[in-house]
């Protein structure tokens, strides 16, 4: 009899082992892809002093979704070819997700790529930003963003995923001062049908979509646009993302042709190849946990009277650094930077205050972590410069980390006090200030690390 019991015994303890390794083991990935390209009549969303509408559509806008599912988890990840992420937009199709497929919003994240020949119009929280507001253009990416998601969790199927650190060197450079810090590194997933074929994947990498000639007013995805279609030609009909990374700072380097089109086009193939040659190293697997948090915090709305004091102190600090032994490039630089600063903030402040996100001087808006495999992901709603990215990925070393900007809102461009202080473009155009993004900092690195695998879990560098 305790033979008998003790034989039960060890077919429930198998069973039991064979179904968590099956139950660990039943990665599903799936991807969408769906038009979201504007009506003609829209402005340029990354060029508010375009005094004209778009005439044509160079090359056609999309939603891209990959999603993936482990354990009875989903998560999803989106890719819109637009400028910047309006909070309100976002909420809007997660709600929709929620009620057709059941996600909750936390699980779902929603990246643009920050082309600035996409269209403004869709963001009405934003007041007087864009210059003419377009509830019906906002239904329409809302609807068509939905149905790629939809297309993406429907059509999951038995998969195998992996990550790997690429280095893209070469590839970008910093725009805001010419011996700044870039982060060189991409961060490329794969996902493989049970056959071995590659049925999607994404890159998370910062560089500004800026090369396109916007003159011309055409849509565009500009460089990222040429990139994905290109990789997506070694898919077998599956979407492949560009998740922007904290790009803030950062532009494209070593672009080559007659003109933004041909540069765009240039760069985009040039990064495709280097990207795809790339795929083999990627080790995937069916044992691939997904899990994803996001939290909801508020900010102080930066102040007439803090730019009013940063504005008298410029002419001392020019005189300042006339008088240093900076060399005349270093001084024109340094100049430029204070008297930028000063121009963005004045313009800021007006269109500020006409922002119903901005009601009260607090702001709201959400930090999100996940978990993808042995890899873990970080998103900013802004454009975080470079700098925050290198941090995360010393504080998280040896974990693999994806930085994601421009994701689920957008607060502007994310800077530390050092950027602040010296000024240029990228300090003054934020609706908040450097402790603002050092909170967020903090609260997206806790979501992280309360997914992170014990065995990869570092103590924060100080």
């Amino acid at each position: 009899m305790r033979r008998t019991w003790g034989m039960i015994a060890a077919v429930i303890l198998i069973t039991v082992v064979c179904f968590g390794v099956t139950a660990r083991a039943g990665l599903k990935v799936g991807t969408g892809k769906v038009e979201i390209t504007p009506e003609l009549g829209c402005y340029l969303g990354g060029y508010y002093i375009a005094s004209d509408t778009a005439k044509s559509v160079h090359d056609p806008l999309y939603a891209r979704v990959i999603a993936l599912n482990q354990g009875g988890k989903t998560v999803v990840l989106v890719q819109l070819d637009l400028v910047i992420m309006s909070g309100v937009m976002g909420t809007e199709i997660k709600d929709q997700v929620k009620e057709r497929l059941g996600i909750p919003p936390e699980d779902v994240s929603i990246t643009v790529i920050h082309t600035h020949t996409g269209p403004e119009g869709y963001y009405p929280e934003f007041g007087k930003y864009p210059k003419k507001n377009d509830p019906v253009m906002r239904k329409k990416i809302v609807d068509e963003t939905t149905a790629a998601i939809e297309q993406a969790v429907k059509g999951m199927v038995p998969a195998k995923a992996g990550t790997v650190v690429i280095d893209l060197k070469g590839f970008s450079h910093n725009r805001h001062d010419p011996d700044g810090p870039v982060d060189p590194r991409g961060i490329l997933l794969i996902a493989k049908d049970m056959k071995g074929k590659v049925i999607g994947g994404f890159l998370n990498f910062a560089s500004h979509p800026t090369v396109v000639p916007v003159e011309q007013l055409k849509i565009s995805a500009d460089w990222p646009g040429v990139f994905t279609a290109e990789l997506e030609k070694k898919t077998n009909g599956g979407a492949f993302l560009f998740l922007q990374s904290a790009s803030g700072n950062i532009s494209p380097a070593g672009m080559s042709g007659n003109d933004g089109w041909e540069e765009a086009a240039d760069f985009g193939t040039r990064l495709a190849k280097t990207v795809s040659s790339k795929f083999d190293s990627v080790k995937v697997t069916s044992d691939f946990p997904v899990d994803a948090r996001m939290q909801p915090v508020e900010f102080p709305v930066r102040k007439m009277k803090t730019v009013m004091e940063f504005a008298k102190g410029v002419n001392k600090r020019i005189e300042e650094i006339n008088a240093s032994n900076m060399s005349d490039d270093e001084k024109n630089l340094q100049i430029r930077w204070l008297r930028d600063r000063v121009g963005i903030e004045n313009f800021m402040q007006p269109i500020i205050k006409t922002m119903s996100r901005a009601k009260g001087g607090v702001t709201h808006t959400w930090v999100q972590a996940m978990r993808l495999g042995d890899t873990m992901l970080i998103a900013f709603p802004g454009e975080a410069i470079a700098e925050y990215a290198i941090r995360a990925r010393e504080d998280f070393a040896p974990t693999k980390l994806a930085v994601l900007g421009y994701t689920n809102d957008h607060l502007g461009y994310l800077t530390n006090q050092k950027v602040y202080e010296e000024g240029g473009y990228e300090a003054g155009m934020s609706l908040v200030y450097p402790e603002a993004v050092e909170s967020m900092y903090d609260q997206v690195e806790a979501l992280a690390r309360e997914m992170t695998p014990a065995k990869e879990t570092t103590k924060k560098k100080k």
